[in-house]
C-alpha cells in the first residue's frame, strides 16, 4: 500500500516507464499539497472527497499537482515535512462503494485518457475492464490496486488528528474550522460534483458488493460505514 515516499514514486513513474501514458504540458505546480506553516495545518486530500473544494475554500489554486502528490497519505506528508509532525492534520473520508463508483465513473465517463494534468493514457482509462461490474470483480488483482485513486483510505489517513465525512461534508468541515482556530470565511461550496454520485448502490450486484466490502473492509470496520 501507499505508505511512504519511495512507493508514491515509483508508482507515479510506473505508468510512464510501462508505456501505458505520455507526459502532456501543463503549468508547473508550486506545491503538493495544503500546509499551512504560518498555522500548522495540514490537509490530507483523499480522492474523490470533494477535495478541489477544500483546496478552494483556502484559496489555493495552483494548477494540478499530480495525484499521487496532491494525495499523499499522512504518513507519506509527515516523511516528506518533518515539520508537520506537530501540525493539526484533518482529512475527509467517504462510504468505499460509493467512492469507487464516483472514481470509476469520473475515469471513464469524464477523464477518459486525461488520468492527471501531466499524464494522459494512450488507452482510455481502466479499458482493461468491460464494465463497473468487471472493474469490482478485477480491480483485487489489477495494477489499478496501488494507484493512489483506489487504494485503501486507511492508507492515508493514518496519524491526522481529524476525520471529518463526506456524506456530512459542510457541517464536519464547519466545525473543524471552528475547533481549530481555521478562519470560516466562506460557505464551502461543493465544486467539481458528477452528475453520477448520487446512484452508487444500483450500480451494484449483491456479488460485486461483497467484493468490494471485502476489499475494503478495514475502512468499513474502522470508518463506520455501511452499504
Amino acid at each position: 500500500m501507499v505508505t511512504n515516499l519511495h512507493q508514491t514514486i515509483h508508482m507515479f513513474m510506473e505508468k510512464v516507464a510501462l508505456g501505458l501514458a505520455v507526459f502532456v504540458s501543463v503549468t508547473e505546480r508550486k506545491s503538493e499539497m495544503f500546509i499551512d506553516h504560518d498555522k500548522e495545518i495540514a490537509y490530507v486530500a483523499i480522492p474523490k472527497t470533494a477535495t478541489y473544494s477544500i483546496h478552494e475554500f483556502f484559496g489555493y489554486t495552483t494548477g494540478h499537482p499530480e495525484p499521487e502528490f496532491h494525495h499523499m497519505g499522512c504518513e507519506t506528508m509527515v516523511d516528506l515535512y518533518p515539520q508537520t509532525r506537530s501540525y493539526f492534520k484533518f482529512a475527509f473520508v467517504r462510504n468505499p462503494w460509493d467512492k469507487l463508483w464516483s472514481t470509476y465513473a469520473d475515469f471513464t465517463m469524464r477523464r477518459v485518457h486525461q488520468y492527471s494534468g501531466k499524464v494522459r493514457y494512450n488507452k482510455p482509462l481502466l479499458h482493461e475492464f468491460a464494465d463497473f461490474e468487471a472493474f469490482c470483480f478485477g480491480l483485487k488483482d489489477s495494477r489499478w490496486s496501488r494507484d493512489i485513486f483506489f487504494v485503501p483510505q486507511m492508507d492515508l489517513v493514518r496519524g491526522v488528528d481529524r476525520i471529518g465525512r463526506f456524506e456530512s461534508l459542510k457541517q464536519d468541515f464547519k466545525e473543524i474550522c471552528y475547533y481549530y482556530g481555521i478562519e470560516d470565511h466562506k460557505p464551502l461550496s461543493h465544486q467539481n460534483k458528477g452528475s453520477y454520485d448520487k446512484t452508487y448502490r444500483e450500480h451494484y450486484t449483491s456479488m460485486t458488493q461483497r467484493l468490494i466490502g471485502e476489499l475494503y473492509a478495514e475502512d468499513i470496520e474502522e470508518l463506520g460505514y455501511a452499504f
